[in-house]
This record gives structure tokens, C-alpha cells and sequence, in this order.
């Protein structure tokens, strides 16, 4: 990713954690049945602390799955490759309702990914449609700075990429996918600094982007707060409201520690240098004491989710498919690979489409056809 973390700095100098150099990977697989019923499958490959106590998907745990769990060698170019662990977990549900329920995160949980699951089905005799969606919503936790005022959609995956994935144009003056960019450019020493430039320009206003949306969101949460206990302190915050942000200061929040100490000592400190400007006790705003604070910081830990997780999925469906917006398919599967870069800004949506041929109803259209034909026989020879 550019620039180290800029994810997880989101404007605050946040640790990269241990998780800097490792990476999770998940291979999700779902079979949907002619009836309706769903399969599911779960595998997700890492480090073992990891899966367990840091992984972006609710893992099931529950003894209604089929659990499964082995190491095996790592694909390294070490001497003694290390192994990784391996969790699988497997469940079939009654409908796509059944396991959108049991999937769901609570309303309060900020560090998990959300997915929303849907199945429509249309019955037009011969043939039956069936339509399967799955959404991996928004990342980003804040709407009120968009995008678009800061950066351009590509500019955001740019900030979000590995420097393997793009590479700079100087023709067009911009940075491409490597899969589009014409690798035979030969960079001249203008080149290379005017990429530099244009570099640091998108990570100036990525972060910037970030920053004021998260300004906003601590004065919108403290705003709730202090409207009800402290009245003149709420004035004097949104009368200096943008002398307030700045005096939070926040890209020199500490960033030493674990996550979770980590996270108590940015709480700390946003509380301290706002009980200093504003003139009031610290205690009127812990978050402990105010659940609108304590859902600020709650938001804040969830855009720690590594970024270097990976996310394949495979999806089965009875029939032919139609149409697709995937880009690979498998056996005749739509697949689709994807990273946090994807849902980041904006839902990633996955659809698929089949026709299954409903041998049934030809049947009993041969037989009803055969029936009248031979009804039609009868008469003219009666005649």
C-alpha cells in the first residue's frame, strides 16, 4: 500500500500492528440449490492469532457448522517453509433469509464486514431465472465529505494499492493499473520526480479526505453530547469549530502499543486536548459515560481492518449462467477476487444469473400436446 499505512492512519498515525507483513486470505464458496436452500462454505488461510482474533469476517463457531481446522506447508521461498493455518467452516440454510440472519453483525460491531445476501427466482414454465446478489458494503464508515471532493475513484485504489499493481504514464500523467499501462515506457529522471509529485498529491488529499470525515463525525458525536450537559461549551464549539479540529491534532495521536492500548490512548488524548480547548472536566465526555462518544472511537478501531486481506468467492448455481458481472469464471462459475480497495468507498456487488431448465414442465407439455393431437385424431377419424 502507498506510503506504509495510510489506511490505517486515516489521518491518525495509527500503528501498523503485527499485522503489517501478513495477510489473510478467504475463500468463500456458495451452492444454491434448485429448492432455494443455500450451502455455504468458509475457508480462510493465516496466521492462526490472526483468524482467531483478527479476522474482518464473523467466523462461525457454533456446533450447527461443520468445523474443520489442519496447517499445511506455506508457499514460501524460504528453506524450511513455515506452515499456515487453515479454518474451514460449512453450513447448508433453508433460504437466503435463514442465513443473512445468522451472517449479520450486531448494529454496534464496527470491526467486522458487513455482507447482504439476495435470491430471486422466476418461473416462466419451461425455464426457471435465478438471480443470486451478494454485497460487501461500505468500508469507509463516515458520508459527510465524499469522495469525489478529494479524489477520483481510481486515485483512491491507487492510494490503496501495492506499488506492484500501478504504475505511472507520463503521456497521461497519471497512474494505471499495471494491466492497462504500457510497460515499455522509458522513464526519464522528469519522469520519476513529476510520479513522485503526483504521489504525494493523492496521499495529501486521501488523508485529507479521511481527516475531515472523521473530524466531523467526533464534533457530530460530541455535539450530542455537550447540546444536553453543557450548552456554552456546545457554542463555543461550533462557533470555532474549525480552530477546534486543528487543535486536536490529530495525526499526533500516539501510536505505540497494541491495538486495543493503543486505542485507549487515542481516546485519552482526543479527550484531554478537547476538555483543554473547550474549558471543560474530562469526565462530561468519556466515552465510557456516553455511548455517542464511545461509538466515535468504536468507528475509528474499524478502519483498522488489515488491508492486505484478500477476498475470493465462488458461486454455484443450478442451470446455465446468463449473465454475470464477474470477470472469471470456473467450471462455469462466476468468480470474483477482490481486496478491501474494492468496498472501500462504495458497495462491492456481486450477481449471477442462471436458467434451469424445467425438465418437468416439458414433460407434462409433450404429454397435454400428445393428448390433444391424439383428441384431434380421434375426432377426424370419427368423422
Amino acid at each position: 500500500m502507498k506510503t506504509g499505512n495510510k489506511i490505517l492512519k486515516a489521518g491518525i498515525i495509527l500503528a501498523v500492528l503485527i499485522l503489517t507483513n501478513s495477510c489473510l486470505e478467504y475463500e468463500i464458496t456458495t451452492q444454491v440449490h434448485s429448492d432455494g436452500s443455500i450451502e455455504r462454505y468458509f475457508k480462510v488461510s493465516g496466521d492462526q492469532d490472526m483468524i482467531n482474533e483478527e479476522s474482518s469476517i464473523t467466523l462461525p463457531a457454533d456446533s450447527t457448522w461443520e468445523i474443520k481446522t489442519w496447517r499445511e506447508p506455506d508457499d514460501s521461498s524460504k528453506n524450511k517453509p513455515d506452515s499456515i493455518y487453515v479454518y474451514t467452516a460449512r453450513k447448508t440454510f433453508k433460504s437466503y433469509k435463514e442465513m443473512n440472519e445468522e451472517l449479520k453483525n450486531a448494529p454496534d460491531i464496527y470491526n467486522m464486514v458487513n455482507m447482504q445476501v439476495s435470491l430471486k427466482r422466476k418461473f416462466r414454465w419451461f425455464y426457471t431465472f435465478i438471480k443470486y446478489t451478494e454485497i460487501y458494503q461500505r468500508h469507509f464508515p463516515y458520508n459527510y465529505l465524499p469522495l469525489k471532493d478529494f479524489l477520483t475513484e481510481e486515485e483512491l485504489r491507487y492510494s490503496l494499492s501495492d506499488d506492484k499493481d500501478y504504475m505511472f504514464d507520463p503521456v497521461k500523467d497519471k497512474f494505471e493499473p499495471v494491466a492497462e499501462a504500457d510497460t515499455d515506457i522509458v522513464f526519464t529522471g522528469k519522469d520519476s520526480a513529476r510520479a513522485s509529485e503526483l504521489d504525494k498529491d493523492i496521499e495529501k488529499r486521501f488523508e485529507e479526505w479521511q481527516l475531515r470525515n472523521i473530524n466531523e463525525d467526533y464534533c457530530d458525536a460530541l455535539s450530542k453530547v455537550l447540546s444536553k450537559k453543557n450548552p456554552e461549551a456546545y457554542q463555543l464549539m461550533l462557533d470555532r469549530k474549525s480552530v477546534f479540529c486543528d487543535s486536536l491534532d490529530l495525526e499526533g495521536a500516539p501510536e505505540d502499543g497494541d491495538d486495543q492500548i493503543e486505542m485507549l490512548k487515542i481516546q485519552k488524548y482526543v479527550i484531554s486536548r478537547t476538555s483543554d480547548f473547550l474549558g471543560i472536566s474530562e469526565n462530561d465526555i468519556l466515552p465510557s459515560e456516553n455511548p455517542d462518544i464511545q461509538s466515535f472511537f468504536d468507528r475509528l478501531a474499524y478502519m483498522r481492518l488489515n488491508e492486505w486481506y484478500t477476498y475470493n468467492h465462488k458461486t454455484i448455481l443450478p442451470g446455465k449462467i446468463i449473465q454475470t458481472n464477474s470477470t472469471r469464471l470456473e467450471d462455469g462459475n462466476s468468480t470474483w477476487s477482490f481486496r478491501l480497495a474494492d468496498f472501500y468507498n462504495s458497495d462491492f456487488e456481486m450477481t449471477v444469473e442462471s436458467r434451469l431448465v424445467n425438465r418437468w414442465a416439458i414433460v407434462v407439455s409433450i404429454v397435454v400436446a400428445g393428448l390433444l393431437l391424439a383428441g384431434l385424431v380421434t375426432g377426424i377419424i370419427k368423422r
